[in-house]
């Protein structure tokens, strides 16, 4: 079970770095591993496993999507995570990819000397909403410096929660 999110999630970070997406067959693929894992293990109990474990993104990261802030490649990529794992473990790896992401974006801004930029651009974003009180995609005009692959934390997270380190 494990190595098979493991391998879907790998197939998921290579398909990111490549194209900037993670297609959705990969996706669909995933979910449906993962469902079919989890009741040949579980049996019914599986299917309520997997909905609790690939529906919990949706919950919690879902105004991250609505906000332009997240892709739908690694919403679903964490679903599929879930689907894989069950909502606790997922907690887990989404805590520590939050993490990882946190480290290596901090790291990307030190390393381009792009501080100035990304806080003029958060400071211009913040100002446009309350002078126009509506929201717009964070991503909007952001170009590839300002991004991150987000699947690598998300991988990172599953190779600790293989190893066993969370």
């Amino acid at each position: 079970q494990g190595g098979c999110c493991l391998a879907i999630v790998l197939v998921a970070a290579w398909d990111d770095l490549r194209s900037g997406r993670i297609s959705n067959q990969l996706i669909v693929a995933g979910l449906l591993a993962g469902f079919l894992c989890q009741v040949v293990q579980y049996k019914a109990a599986g299917i309520v496993l997997f909905l609790g474990g690939s529906l919990l993104p949706l919950l919690l990261l879902g105004w991250c999507f609505i906000f332009g802030c997240l892709g739908q490649g690694i919403l679903s990529c964490f679903c599929v995570v879930g689907g894989f794992l069950g909502a606790m473990d997922l907690l887990k790896c989404m805590l520590v990819a939050v993490v990882f992401g946190a480290v290596w974006s901090f790291w990307i801004l030190w390393k381009r000397h792009l501080w100035p930029e990304r806080f003029g651009y958060f400071m211009q974003y913040t100002a446009t909403y309350a002078k126009e009180r509506r929201w717009k995609s964070y991503l909007d005009g952001v170009g590839k410096a300002g991004r991150i692959c987000f699947s690598l934390p998300i991988l990172a997270s599953v190779l600790c929660y293989m190893g066993g380190w969370i």
